[in-house]
């Protein structure tokens, strides 16, 4: 056996050929983590899927008690709604808001 070899078949130092190997295995390792990288995105919005259809229904649990017909819904959404009123003046200072009447005028 070749010292160069290792128990795979592939050159490990200075053989005759050797950088042809590396760039195959370099191929394949790139291709390989392509496909676990998209099959990676498929779980991530299948997860998601999941999760909308199990918990952001009307009878999900989470809606039923803390939605806005629920009673911690109301008793913060009415808080709520009082707090971004009188924030609402922070509007004008936005970046996106000045563009907006700039193109306006």
């Amino acid at each position: 056996m070749n010292r160069n070899n290792n128990s795979s078949g592939f050159v490990v130092g200075g053989g005759n050929g050797g950088d042809g190997e590396w760039v195959r295995v370099k191929e394949c390792v790139t291709e390989f983590m392509k496909g676990v990288a998209k099959m990676t995105v498929e779980l991530g919005k299948d997860c998601r899927d999941i999760v909308k259809q199990s918990l952001v229904n009307e009878e999900s649990y989470l809606v039923k008690n803390f939605g806005r017909d629920s009673y911690l819904g109301k008793r913060v959404g009415r808080t709520c709604s009082k707090v971004c009123e009188k924030l609402n003046f922070f509007n004008e200072y936005l970046c996106e808001d000045k563009e907006k009447e700039l193109v306006a005028r």
